[in-house]
């Protein structure tokens, strides 16, 4: 993300006084960006928001640790979706003992400063109460499924289980959150990998996040899903069966 985009974003969230969480992640590891405490730290100097930090606890090294306890987030996500070694060096390529020992001293080190909690999108065949075992005292998420991020992962699916974007009885996605890619493109919802929703809004640098959130476009998304319509992308169209949200 260039500073101007960054800038332009750190400008509205002060102008709108928004108190809500600022997550610094999407469709990224925030690990990988020398500029994530600075950023942090910037957030908290000049805004009510409070920042959310979700990483996958490869890259907490000493370093990382070190700078990311120091800029003081509101809240760390660390995404492990595996206790067992080979089924998480298998869907990673990642070394487990090394994900393991990194986030086993974050959380030690970060104790009593801010909320650290393990995040873990169930997946068949995975043994949850394993990684509880692993992580004692720490707060294991694992109430809801990995979905699909419509329809992108085959094989994987949230269907007839508990999902983090089943909120209502259709979803509420464009209003919930507020997605802001790299460029200051905006996408409808996070699941969007395949960036299909890009373009459909107003970039952060030709409008205001609050001139876009209440734009007749997300407004006009919204209604959409509360009238049981999912055609406009058709990654909303097979999340929405997934989901079992009622479609018109």
């Amino acid at each position: 993300m260039s500073s101007k985009v960054w800038d332009k974003i750190l400008f509205d969230i002060k102008e709108m006084e928004f108190g809500g969480n600022v997550g610094l992640y999407l469709q990224h590891e925030p690990l990988l960006v020398p500029s994530l405490y600075d950023k942090i730290s910037a957030i908290n100097r000049q805004t009510n928001a409070r920042v959310v930090v979700s990483t996958n606890g490869s890259l907490l090294n000493d370093a990382n640790r070190s700078g990311l306890i120091a800029a003081k987030p509101f809240r760390v996500h660390i995404n492990i979706n595996f206790a067992d070694k080979v089924q998480y060096e298998y869907m990673t390529g990642l070394s487990f003992e090394s994900t393991i020992a990194n986030a086993m001293k974050f959380i030690e080190e970060a104790r009593g400063l801010f909320s650290v909690e393990i995040n873990c999108p169930v997946l068949p065949g995975v043994d949850t109460q394993k990684l509880k075992d692993i992580f004692p005292g720490v707060l294991v998420y694992d109430e809801f499924w990995a979905n699909s991020r419509g329809g992108l992962l085959p094989g994987i699916s949230s269907k007839n289980h508990g999902s983090r974007f089943y909120q209502d009885t259709y979803c509420t996605q464009p209003t919930v959150n507020f997605n802001i890619l790299h460029d200051g493109s905006v996408v409808v919802c996070c699941n969007d990998w395949a960036q299909e929703s890009r373009g459909v809004f107003p970039n952060v640098l030709e409008s205001s996040i609050y001139d876009i959130y209440n734009s007749f476009a997300m407004v006009d998304v919204q209604a959409d899903f509360k009238n049981g319509i999912y055609t406009r992308f058709q990654m909303c169209s097979k999340c929405a069966d997934e989901l079992g949200f009622d479609v018109a």
